[in-house]
């Protein structure tokens, strides 16, 4: 045990909130302009071809779902995997940690529990990008069917004299 677990857990967390702080403001813009597009283009399809538009909406929501999950995951494997982490990188690398250890020439126990904690940190984020890739799996998946759906049924209303080349061209974009 080199350090205070719980304390220097929770002063890393609060530096790495710290640094966040900073991105809040581009990403809640980010998110309406994504928001009030998607809403403008789905307004538009629905006029246009109500079945694409409610079928964009239907395969939107299970998407966003299991993007707040692979969200929830990342962020508890990041705090299950603070303190080993912390062991594994911050403490080897500050060269102001740890003295007593260099002055009592230690390194051997050191570069031992760097390689544990190391190990440990390493499969906990595998673990969590194993898991994460089944879900990007079948999000990735989503997008080119309904886009395949979608020009079929456009082709066809172009075909049967249903759209104009025009609007055809629009409702692919």
């Amino acid at each position: 045990q080199f350090e205070d677990e719980k304390f220097n857990t929770k002063i890393s967390r609060a530096t790495d909130a710290l640094g966040q702080v900073s991105r809040v403001g581009k990403e809640i813009s980010w998110s309406l302009s994504s928001l009030v597009t998607f809403i403008g283009a789905i307004t538009a399809i629905v006029f246009v071809e109500p079945i694409i538009g409610i079928l964009i909406i239907v395969t939107a929501i299970p998407v966003a779902q299991i993007r707040v999950k692979q969200n929830k995951m990342s962020e508890d494997t990041y705090k299950k995997a603070e303190p080993t982490d912390r062991v594994a990188w911050r403490l080897l690398l500050d060269p102001s940690s740890m003295p007593e250890i260099r002055i009592v020439n230690g390194f051997s126990q050191l570069i031992k529990s760097w390689g544990v904690n190391m190990k440990k940190s390493q499969n906990m984020f595998f673990e969590n990008n194993k898991n994460m890739a089944k879900y990007d799996a079948a999000t990735d998946l989503i997008q080119p069917v309904v886009n395949f759906i979608s020009n079929i049924y456009f082709f066809r209303l172009l075909v049967g004299g249903s759209l104009g080349l025009d609007q055809f061209l629009f409702l692919r974009g």
